[in-house]
């Protein structure tokens, strides 16, 4: 058996499995983790997709000023 630089041992025994394999068993390893597997992928693409430069200018706070007027309680 040999030892990469990355860590990850290889080797020619039939025991041994994969990077690829160990991922698959540990996050589809039953309905459960795959749910939250996928919901917490969704939930890091959701993140990355609200993550937009203009809400980080001077635009932004303008934009949230202007929709208060309607709002209950705004004078």
């Amino acid at each position: 058996m040999s030892v990469s630089s990355a860590g990850i041992t290889t080797g020619t025994h039939a025991g041994d499995r994969s990077a690829l394999d160990r991922f698959r068993a540990y996050f589809w390893c039953d309905n459960v983790r795959r749910t939250q597997t996928a919901l917490g992928l969704i939930w890091l693409l959701d993140g990355g997709l609200q993550f937009q430069g203009f809400m980080y200018s001077h635009g932004f706070p303008q934009l949230i000023a202007g929709m208060a007027a309607g709002q209950p309680g705004s004078r």
